[in-house]
C-alpha cells in the first residue's frame, strides 16, 4: 500500500517539479542581465523583475518579440531573446519569475557608491545598443576593452 501511495505522489508532483526546473533552466539565460534572483537592474537602468506577475512577464516578452517596445534601448537585444521562446516556454519562465522573491537589499549595498568607471561603462553600453540595435553584448564588451586600451596608451 505504501509503495502505491509513493508512486501516485511521485506521478502527481513530478510534472510540478519539472515545470519549475524548466522555468529555472530557461531563466538562466535571463540571469546574465537580471541576476539569479531577478533583483538586478540590467546595466543599472532596467526594472528589477523578481516577483513580477506572470501575465506581466508574458505580455512584456510578447511585446519585445513583436518589436512593439524598446525600453532602455534594449529592444533588439530582448527581441533576440524573446524570439527564442515559444508560448509555453514564456508561460513556464513567467511562472518562475513570478515566484522569485525580491532580495532584501542590505543598507551598505543600498548606499553603495557607483564608481565613475561603472557609470562610464553603463553609459557606453547604453549608447552602443542605441546605435547598434542588432549588436551583441559580446561585441559591446570587446569594443569597451578596445576603448580602454586606447585611452590608457
Amino acid at each position: 500500500m505504501f509503495l502505491k501511495k509513493a508512486i501516485v505522489a511521485t506521478l502527481f508532483f513530478l510534472p510540478v517539479a519539472s515545470f519549475a526546473s524548466e522555468g529555472e533552466k530557461i531563466y538562466k539565460k535571463c540571469a546574465i542581465c537580471h541576476g539569479l534572483d531577478g533583483s538586478k537592474k540590467s546595466l543599472n537602468v532596467s526594472e528589477k523583475i523578481a516577483g513580477w506577475d506572470a501575465d506581466k512577464v508574458i505580455k512584456t516578452l510578447h511585446s519585445y518579440k513583436d518589436g512593439k517596445i524598446d525600453k532602455y534601448g534594449f529592444g533588439k537585444m530582448m527581441m533576440g531573446q524573446a524570439t527564442k521562446l515559444d508560448d509555453n516556454q514564456m508561460k513556464v519562465v513567467a511562472k518562475f519569475v513570478e515566484e522569485l522573491k525580491p532580495a532584501k537589499i542590505k543598507k551598505e549595498m543600498k548606499d553603495r557608491h557607483i564608481s565613475s568607471e561603472e557609470l562610464k561603462y553603463n553609459a557606453f553600453l547604453k549608447d552602443y545598443f542605441k546605435k547598434n540595435r542588432n549588436g551583441t553584448t559580446k561585441e559591446a564588451k570587446q569594443l569597451w576593452r578596445k576603448h580602454l586600451l586606447e585611452t590608457t596608451k
